[in-house]
């Protein structure tokens, strides 16, 4: 919130800087959908895969940053990893930083590769709206 006028009915420079930059930061922060995918240890099943899926979905239920995430698996090509939607790109790098690059690395014994988009529209069928960044 914005600071309150000083005796001369002006807010601080110093303040009216900091909200400047901001609102400017504000503009700037976009949805982001980020695309991670790894590959699969050989042999891994589809339980087992499944099971660390499960396991990991109420981490990331918890995340306030978050705004959804999708588990990806693909038997065929042997491999795994999510969609996420975050709120700024900021959030992506801050939660898929170095810890979570070597849990993935631990479990599945693979680097993680990210692509990140954009997204500047949401359609969500299941709520019935249109995001709109």
């Amino acid at each position: 919130m914005r600071a309150g006028p000083n005796a001369d009915g002006r807010v601080s420079e110093r303040t009216d800087a900091i909200y400047d930059e901001r609102i400017a930061t504000m503009r700037e922060e976009r949805m982001i959908t980020e695309i991670v995918t790894f590959r699969l240890p050989e042999g891994a099943s589809r339980e087992e895969v499944f099971r660390n899926f499960e396991q990991t979905a109420p981490t990331w239920q918890q995340n306030p940053d978050l705004i959804r995430k999708n588990y990806l698996y693909d038997a065929e090509n042997g491999v795994a990893g999510g969609v996420y939607l975050w709120r700024t790109r900021a959030h992506a790098e801050k939660w898929h930083g170095p810890a979570f690059r070597e849990k993935v690395r631990v479990r599945y014994g693979a680097e993680p590769e990210s692509q990140f988009f954009e997204t500047p529209v949401v359609v969500d069928n299941l709520a019935g709206e249109i995001v709109h960044d």
